[in-house]
């Protein structure tokens, strides 16, 4: 690893050691442009066309709006490579002109003379402008080449800026090729604002359940854990011999993240002060027709649905690769051994109608966070799933493969995409129809009656599937079989952690 500033700017290779995590800004802007002008090999890039590379470093805004059409015209799965590549260097050669340009603005009179003085130097004139020597150039990490510390120069609130352009292109391209670039940049960020007071900081913890926990009448099957989790080869068995849903009562307990992830402090300073963007959907559930999705930053995220009493309306952080997206937060958990065991395949039977899902090499991690009160409809996933509750507490309901002629599969919507894993039931509204009493006599009575008939008359087979249910607590993990349909309901602020393998 390169020990000083030079040593940076003399290394031959592209790596990730060169950059490290206390770099002065000459240094940061210097070594981003070294990797974005260092060809990678078969680079996709290329494909874009000459013109585009040609103005990329002068002008990264047109590239970006000409990337960003690119992006748009097909869905994600069909866009080429080139256009997110190009769209990912434009957007770090943004960031090297915005860093650039908040050094003069800091220190405009200094980096003029700074200028001056190099060009002087390379004519052998160690004179400044006005005739007197010339003072040494600052060497050291902290620095900048103004004389700046890091913290210094990131005072400003220019910072959400850098990382609205960093985050936008992640979330739109998936960073294919310099995530590594990224996320040292956010590295960076972040050492500058340890020192940063968050307005989350007095708040140690989440508010309180606000629901009422459902009573458990049909429990599923519970291991609960006599040490730190359950066997790997017991596991195993299990999907050997059955297969069906299991508790493992405290398999993740030992996880960092469930006292961790309690604290919104904490949160919010892993997210650069609540600057990171996040995919927040709004609306009670993705099946209702006033749902949406919205991209904001994590503080207004955790203001307005996580912290705020009265939220206007839900806000759900649902199936979201978070910790790829801070990976500073992986440390807090590990990849449960359960994903390695050989789970039964998939079959048609179990699939739904869904075409058959890839081989997985490692699990995919997806993070849910959300107030009580956030529900995921009842659904089929496309792979095994071991959900890990790390905060607060989830009702799960959860019905066999067996069950879904009687859970009445939605088909294939208005704009032909298939949505042949969620039910048409909504099983909150079932389960308020059938748990609420009314007085006799009372007009609710007669209008709660009515909507239960209008409900059996809609699904008259749904009251006759069986399933099984019970409450997630923090550390607890849950086992959901490929092909079980399950409806979760948080039943306070919650944050989950699934697993999918195959």
């Amino acid at each position: 690893m390169p020990s000083s500033p030079s040593q940076l700017r003399t290394a031959k290779a592209c790596t990730l050691e060169d950059f490290s995590s206390d770099c002065d800004i000459s240094s940061i802007i210097e070594h981003t442009q070294k990797c974005l002008v260092l060809e990678l090999e078969d680079d996709a890039i290329r494909e874009c066309g000459a013109a585009a590379l040609a103005i990329i470093a002068s002008k990264p805004d047109d590239v970006l709006r000409l990337a960003h059409r690119k992006l748009h015209t097909w869905p994600f799965r069909d866009v080429p490579i080139c256009w997110r590549r190009l769209y990912e260097d434009a957007s770090l050669w943004k960031v090297i002109a915005s860093l650039r340009m908040q050094t003069c603005r800091r220190n405009p009179k200094n980096h003029a003379i700074d200028t001056v003085s190099r060009k002087r130097k390379r004519r052998g004139d160690q004179e400044n402008p006005e005739g007197h020597s010339s003072s040494p150039a600052v060497e050291g990490p902290s620095m900048t080449d103004d004389g700046m510390s890091w913290p210094t120069f990131m005072a400003g609130d220019w910072v959400a800026d850098i990382v609205k352009v960093l985050d936008m292109a992640i979330i739109l391209t998936g960073a294919p090729s310099r995530k590594h670039l990224f996320n040292k940049l956010f590295d960076n960020l972040r050492s500058s604002l340890l020192h940063e007071v968050s307005k989350s900081d007095t708040l140690k913890e989440f508010p309180p359940n606000r629901l009422c926990r459902p009573k458990v009448r049909l429990p599923m099957q519970n291991y609960k854990a006599l040490s730190s989790e359950m066997d790997f080869t017991a596991f195993q068995e299990h999907l050997d011999a059955s297969a069906t849903p299991l508790i493992l009562e405290g398999a993740i307990s030992h996880w960092p993240a469930c006292s961790a992830w309690k604290n919104p402090a904490y949160l919010m300073q892993h997210t650069l002060g609540g600057r990171r963007l996040v995919p927040v959907e709004l609306g009670r559930s993705y099946t209702d027709e006033d749902w949406g999705q919205k991209i904001m930053t994590f503080a207004e995220f955790m203001h307005d649905y996580l912290i705020t009493p009265t939220p206007k309306q839900t806000g759900y952080l649902a199936q979201h690769d978070l910790l790829a997206q801070i990976p500073g937060l992986l440390k807090d958990i590990q990849t449960p051994d359960y994903c390695f065991t050989a789970p039964p395949p998939a079959t048609p039977e179990i699939l739904h109608g869904q075409p058959t899902p890839p081989h997985l090499e490692e699990p995919l991690v997806n993070t849910w966070l959300g107030p009580g009160g956030t529900i995921s409809p009842l659904h089929t996933d496309p792979y095994h799933n071991i959900l890990c509750q790390v905060v607060g507490h989830k009702y799960v309901r959860l019905y066999a493969p067996s069950e879904t002629p009687k859970l009445y599969p939605r088909g294939v919507d208005e704009a032909g995409v298939s949505m042949e894993n969620t039910s048409q039931v909504d099983v909150s509204i079932a389960m308020e129809l059938a748990g609420r009493s009314a007085a006799v006599g009372d007009d609710s009575e007669i209008s709660h009656e009515n909507a239960r008939n209008d409900f059996e008359e809609r699904f008259p087979l749904f009251k006759d599937a069986r399933y099984i249910e019970a409450v997630l607590a923090p550390g607890d993990s849950l086992y959901i079989p490929l092909g079980w349909w399950h409806y979760v309901e948080s039943l306070s602020t919650s944050c989950s952690v699934s697993f999918w393998w195959n």
